[in-house]
């Protein structure tokens, strides 16, 4: 007898790459890169729940099936986003902390809250998302905002350490300067997403390392 075969088929078949407008602009892309665009638009301005599978695919000029196809569901599609923007944020990280040996760690935190503000300002729908997803907690994400959260401390703590230990930090343990770190570059991004000002500038970043922990020594 015949074995039925059991491999998982994805839903519904690409259409061809055609010229998409963007505003005021004609762009050529594929069908995913039309519906990731389109999406993050979207996520950003209704949330997760808010945006239906069938604006996604109106606004994006395809059918339901090619989101699936491509993305398996509108979960699969915020997920993706998601993680695409945290895998981002990581490369950030790592490319001014990599540079521990070399750079002191007050000055090494301005670089990145820097990096970090600078990369919020350019990607600001997708930061809004991100943003929002971490502090709401929505149980069906719980595994990015904890491999997030979890990742970043594992980046960034080794920094903290270093700045006590050398007295370039003027705090007393690593666990309270990296707190508090934390909670003031996050309440400066929610600020800037509650209302609509760019706070998460390169003067704020400095200016925010100076507040938490001095001028640099």
């Amino acid at each position: 007898m015949e074995k039925k075969n059991k491999t998982k088929r994805r839903r519904g078949r690409p259409p061809k790459a055609k010229c998409f407008r963007d505003g005021s602009k004609e762009t050529y892309l594929e069908p995913k890169d039309r519906i990731k665009k389109v999406a993050i638009d979207l996520f950003n301005k209704k949330g997760f729940h808010g945006a239906s599978i069938r604006e996604i695919a109106e606004a994006a000029e395809v059918t339901k099936p090619v989101i699936y196809y491509h993305y398996d569901s509108k979960e699969g599609l915020y997920k993706f986003i998601l993680k695409e923007a945290i895998s981002e944020i990581f490369d950030l990280y790592l490319n001014f902390v990599g540079l521990i040996d070399e750079e002191r760690p007050c000055v090494l935190l301005k670089k990145t809250t820097k990096a970090l503000f600078e990369w919020i300002a350019e990607n600001r729908p997708r930061a809004n998302m991100l943003i929002f997803t971490v502090v709401t907690r929505d149980p069906s994400f719980d595994d990015i905002c904890n491999e997030y959260l979890e990742t970043r401390r594992n980046i960034l703590y080794p920094v903290f350490e270093k700045g006590i230990r050398t007295g370039n930090i003027p705090m007393k343990d690593p666990e309270t300067a990296y707190v508090a770190f934390t909670s003031l570059v996050v309440g400066l991004e929610m600020l800037s997403c509650a209302t609509g000002k760019n706070l998460t500038t390169s003067d704020y970043a400095s200016k925010a390392i100076d507040l938490l922990i001095g001028e640099c020594q």
